[in-house]
């Protein structure tokens, strides 16, 4: 199904309440570093975060261990205007990155992503974690 293009991704999504000491507009750049040292915590915890993939394609594809990650290409922070709907405006993100092609199989960079998404100075964000099928 992966390789027909039928199956593309699996997607996690969670939604986590923000310290208050986090939680104001000057905290922004503390919370991203609070939650980039969680992604990084659970990349450490998790091997097979750390892999990629040699012939994707092939009919046995091998498991590699990456040397290193660039969370700037597997991060992604969305700020939603304060006038928006949380929900709604959630689920677009959810159903668009469950439509669109995950990161690509490959030997230099795993098959996930994570994207942080925010309203305004609300208390709570959103957490999605997407990955490819294999």
């Amino acid at each position: 199904m992966f390789l027909l293009d039928q199956y593309r991704g699996t997607i996690l999504s969670c939604r986590y309440a923000i310290p208050a000491r986090l939680a104001l507009v000057e905290s922004r750049t503390q919370l991203e570093k609070v939650v980039k040292v969680a992604v990084v915590d659970t990349i450490v915890r998790h091997p097979m975060l750390q892999v990629g993939m040699i012939d994707a394609t092939a009919k046995f594809p091998s498991w590699i261990q990456l040397r290193s990650l660039d969370l700037k290409r597997h991060v992604n922070w969305l700020y939603l205007e304060d006038q928006a709907n949380f929900e709604e405006a959630t689920q677009d993100i959810f159903r668009d990155q469950l439509d669109n092609e995950v990161p690509v199989l490959s030997a230099e960079q795993p098959g996930w992503k994570v994207t942080v998404i925010r309203q305004g100075n609300a208390p709570v964000l959103e957490i999605l974690l997407t990955w490819n099928h294999p």
